[in-house]
């Protein structure tokens, strides 16, 4: 299968937190599968300069990375830009790319989930989510997000990538079940608490993908 991945903070770094998606990536190739990942730059950190991409072959993966520098200091508002900046970049990248045959989004940002739909819809590729946390909900327990609006806005956003999505992986109980109180469909949502629970059933949706997506699609794409 051809399978992109979109994660804004990719790395290939051992030590960092968000390396089970370099190894799920490693363990895909390993099965045969092609792996094409677009990422920002944060995670990478290449010479890109003045280039608005570079391109890079990983263990078996083809990683294109977005020229976005990103920093957890920076201010909520130059953040939010960010995100929203890779999210329109990794649409127009996706768009360019041939049709992958799954696509597998990594959130939080949420902004994630944007081109993650669009280009399911697009390509006519099922979705997989990864959610590590709900957004905004998350947000506002933590009392970093508190504008009404915007919090309407992100549910709304939300609901639409859970409810689009083929399957959703959640890494703890707990968002789990607020995932089941946003989904239509409660089989969706699968709990994986390490890699090799993760890469056991990311196989088993391989397989159901591959049989059912198509009209999978159609029912969930509202």
């Amino acid at each position: 299968m051809k399978i992109l991945m979109l994660h804004q903070f990719f790395s290939t770094n051992h030590s960092v937190r968000n390396n089970r998606f370099f190894e799920l990536g490693c363990r895909l190739v390993s099965q045969g599968h092609q792996v094409t990942v677009i990422t920002g730059n944060a995670g990478l950190k290449l010479p890109l300069g003045n280039r608005k991409i570079g391109l890079l072959q990983t263990s078996g993966m083809a990683v294109v990375a977005l020229n976005l520098t990103y920093d957890y200091r920076m201010k909520p508002f130059k953040k939010a830009r960010l995100q929203m900046a890779y999210a329109r970049l990794a649409s127009h990248q996706g768009r360019r790319l041939p049709r992958p045959d799954l696509i597998c989004a990594v959130s939080p940002p949420l902004a994630t989930t944007l081109p993650a739909v669009s280009l399911s819809r697009f390509h006519g590729a099922p979705l997989v989510l990864n959610l590590e946390e709900l957004w905004p909900e998350a947000a506002e327990q933590r009392g970093t997000l508190r504008n009404q609006t915007l919090i309407a806005l992100a549910r709304r956003v939300e609901a639409k990538a859970c409810n689009h999505a083929f399957r959703i992986f959640a890494f703890d109980r707990s968002t789990a079940e607020a995932i089941k109180d946003v989904v239509n469909v409660q089989k969706k949502v699968l709990l994986v608490r390490d890699l090799e629970s993760h890469w056991q059933q990311f196989e088993t949706v391989l397989r159901e993908a591959t049989g059912e997506a198509a009209g999978e699609i159609g029912k969930t794409g509202g």
